[in-house]
């Protein structure tokens, strides 16, 4: 198989796991699967789109309120992208622009090296409108989602995933964790993968958000 948006490579696990010889087949999958549940356990994907494409979001709760009003200015919360260059942003029939309707947040709150995406609109001589029918995606924002570069400790925790995804194969019975009743509740994670991973967690990491 072919790894698709991973965030290592057969070499790096291969080189991780200096006592294994696997087949590259279960090197690929080990690593796609340990991406796939980085991605869940963080909430958001970390793999770059090259071309920009559209998504659509519902106004803040306190859109429509007049310019000046102290709710006013509610920001957007949108999945995260990276490049400002081609981000553009609709509020139904109003095409805005960057740092005089609006600013992306936040910026420059890690590392350097880490190139945090962005993922908040703060309104600023604009008021989101009021969307025809409660809850409706009346917003467009159309961007590069993801991020630009995968950082240091994302890549660390996908390989120590992995790892802990093909000893697993040695266990009696298996990865799945339980719930309180017996039932398969989702497979466990690597802690110390997962201490590497908890700042990069994204709000309450729901199913899907910021993952697309």
């Amino acid at each position: 198989m072919t790894i698709t948006n991973g965030y290592a490579t057969v070499v790096d696990l291969s080189s991780y796991l200096t006592s294994d010889q696997l087949e590259t087949s279960q090197y690929e999958s080990a690593i796609e699967d340990a991406s796939r549940w980085v991605d869940g356990y963080c909430g958001r994907r970390f793999y770059a789109d090259t071309t920009a494409t559209a998504r659509k979001y519902p106004p803040p709760q306190d859109a429509g309120r007049p310019l000046g009003d102290r709710y006013a200015g509610e920001p957007l919360t949108v999945d995260d992208f990276w490049d400002l260059a081609t981000l553009v942003v609709t509020d139904r029939s109003s095409t805005l622009t960057i740092d005089t309707h609006f600013q992306t947040e936040p910026a420059g709150i890690r590392a350097p090296e880490e190139n945090f995406p962005y993922w908040i609109l703060r309104p600023l001589q604009w008021v989101w409108q009021n969307s025809v029918y409660p809850g409706q995606t009346s917003i467009t924002v159309t961007a590069k989602w993801g991020w630009q570069t995968v950082p240091n400790a994302v890549k660390r925790a996908t390989l120590m995933q992995a790892a802990w995804f093909i000893h697993g194969r040695d266990t009696r019975f298996g990865i799945a964790g339980f719930d309180a009743v017996g039932g398969v509740a989702r497979i466990r994670g690597n802690e110390q993968a997962m201490q590497l991973l908890d700042r990069f967690r994204r709000g309450d990491t729901a199913p899907g958000f910021g993952m697309a």
